[in-house]
């Protein structure tokens, strides 16, 4: 069901979903999933909510229905600006929620006086590994910090991120000044452009 004209008579044939968003109150909604077929993947579906009961949902936000956990990826306005069309996919293939920051300035030697003031760019999940089993033991031989990889879904904030901009991970949305700090390495498209892969090294503590 792509077209959702008459959607708002939803109470006979609607899921009750609850959405987290990334930071803030969770709340229930109802929802239609889609059955339309054409997405990159079958891990890939569409959730259909009118936007007089979530007026602004949030990507890396969570929904919650019939027992499953889903991932908001992105958000499409359809039937006039009447509904949001959620693309989402199971949270089960992300491992936790990572904070995006990126620098207000950065100091190249020459033109500022300091280092960079770090704000917030947005939150996302993201699937993160640690490399092999021999990497990491190499890594501990060698007292080195292994970098992680992050995958996490590609978007309008997250295809924004450059080496410039670092990560906060494990990060508690309560107090996220308190979480590690991890400097990007490298960022490229993964798989069939919807998703990101982040290569980041947890910076030392001091």
């Amino acid at each position: 069901m792509d077209d959702l004209a008459g959607f708002f008579d939803i109470g006979e044939f609607a899921s009750l979903a609850v959405y987290a968003p990334p930071v803030g109150e969770a709340f229930s909604i109802p929802v239609v999933r889609s059955t339309k077929a054409g997405f990159e993947s079958a891990e890939i579906v569409a959730f259909h909510a009118r936007v007089s009961d979530i007026p602004f949902p949030q990507i890396g936000g969570k929904l919650s229905v019939d027992g499953l956990d889903w991932v908001i990826l992105d958000r499409i306005s359809k039937d006039s600006g009447l509904v949001w069309q959620l693309r989402a996919a199971r949270l089960d293939r992300y491992d936790g929620i990572v904070l995006i920051e990126r620098p207000k300035a950065v100091d190249d030697g020459y033109t500022s006086d300091g280092p960079p003031t770090w704000l917030e760019h947005s939150w996302t999940w993201a699937v993160v590994s640690f490399g092999r089993g021999d990497e990491r033991r190499e890594a501990a031989r060698e007292g080195t910090v292994l970098p992680a990889t992050f995958k996490m879904p590609r978007n309008a904030e997250t295809s924004e991120i450059t080496g410039a901009f670092r990560l906060r991970y494990p990060v508690n949305p309560l107090s996220p000044a308190s979480a590690p700090v991890w400097d990007i390495v490298s960022v490229a498209p993964f798989g069939l452009n919807e998703a990101m892969e982040i290569v980041a090294r947890k910076r030392e503590e001091a």
